[in-house]
């Protein structure tokens, strides 16, 4: 599979690598159906997403989560980031127009976030940035260079088709589990073989697929 970095990751490496720059510590592979540009752009993913402005105190071990016409529905599963107090994964609850209800335990309003829904039980996955087991092979110099996983990724499997059943044909390498943002795509990866994820399908990345290169 080929692979490409996005500027972002470009301008990330060189900082890290010449000033004080950190890396993430977690990064979450994504899937898309249509091509990224290097700028980040031009990402098609079966998840809808949303800004967050509020928290309030909704009383019996529930939280009121303000996000201006967000669309979801009572029972969807929803993860928050960006918060100091309520990042995880929630199934939500009361929802309105604008609001919806997590259970968690009351802190103080954030003020900021946001969130991410998978459409027929898609979420992104996450990978920890080390070498290890389940992390990433040390790298490889030569021309190119590489980088590679070590051990499979699995996504969970898929309640309904992904993307109306359209093909997939590109991972992403993000720098937050629900941030959409230009700047938070760190790479993506052709698929060699482009392919639908349908109902009932679990998508894998087999073991050192994931193949990072620079010349």
């Amino acid at each position: 599979m080929a692979s490409s970095l996005t500027t972002e990751a470009e301008k990330l490496m060189l900082d890290a690598m010449f000033g004080s720059q950190s890396v993430p510590a977690t990064y979450y592979l994504g899937v898309s159906s249509t091509q990224p540009t290097e700028a980040g752009g031009n990402v098609t993913e079966p998840a809808t997403s949303g800004a967050i402005t509020a928290f309030a105190d909704a009383g019996g071990g529930q939280v009121t989560v303000t996000s201006a016409g967000h669309g979801l529905s009572n029972g969807n599963s929803v993860t928050i980031s960006g918060t100091t107090n309520y990042d995880g994964v929630y199934t939500i609850s009361n929802v309105a127009t604008d609001t919806f209800e997590i259970t968690a335990t009351w802190v103080s309003d954030d003020a900021t976030g946001q969130w991410l829904h998978g459409l027929g039980g898609y979420a992104r996955v996450a990978i920890t940035n080390g070498i290890g087991a389940g992390q990433f092979l040390a790298a490889v110099g030569g021309d190119p260079s590489s980088k590679k996983n070590n051990g499979a990724k699995t996504f969970p499997q898929a309640t309904a088709d992904w993307l109306a059943g359209a093909d997939i044909t590109h991972i992403l390498v993000w720098d937050d589990p629900t941030a959409t943002a230009a700047v938070n795509l760190m790479a993506f990866i052709e698929l060699t073989t482009a392919r639908p994820i349908l109902q009932n399908d679990t998508f894998s990345v087999p073991d050192q697929e994931l193949n990072f290169t620079l010349d």
